[in-house]
C-alpha cells in the first residue's frame, strides 16, 4: 500500500509581527520561566494570531477542508 505524504511549513516568529512597537515589546520580553499572567495571555493571543495569518497554515487548513479551532478563532483579532 503506498501512502502519499504532504509536509505544510508554518513558521510563526516575532520577526513576523507588522507593528514595530508590538514586535520590540515582544523581542525585549525576559528570558524567564515566570511571566505575569497578562504576558502569558498576550504571548498565547500573538502565536494564535500569527498562525492564522501564516500563508501555509492557511494552505494547510484549505487543503484539510477546515476552520480554525474555537480557541484559534478566540485569539485572532
Amino acid at each position: 500500500m503506498r501512502v502519499r505524504i504532504a509536509i505544510r511549513l508554518v513558521q510563526v516568529a516575532f520577526e513576523y509581527i507588522e507593528n514595530l512597537n508590538e514586535r520590540a515589546w515582544f523581542r525585549n520580553l525576559p528570558m524567564t520561566f515566570e511571566l505575569p499572567r497578562d504576558t502569558i495571555d498576550k504571548l498565547r493571543a500573538v502565536g494564535g494570531r500569527l498562525l492564522a495569518e501564516d500563508p501555509g497554515f492557511k494552505r494547510l487548513m484549505k487543503a484539510l477542508n477546515g476552520q480554525l479551532a474555537p480557541r484559534m478563532a478566540q485569539t485572532k483579532k
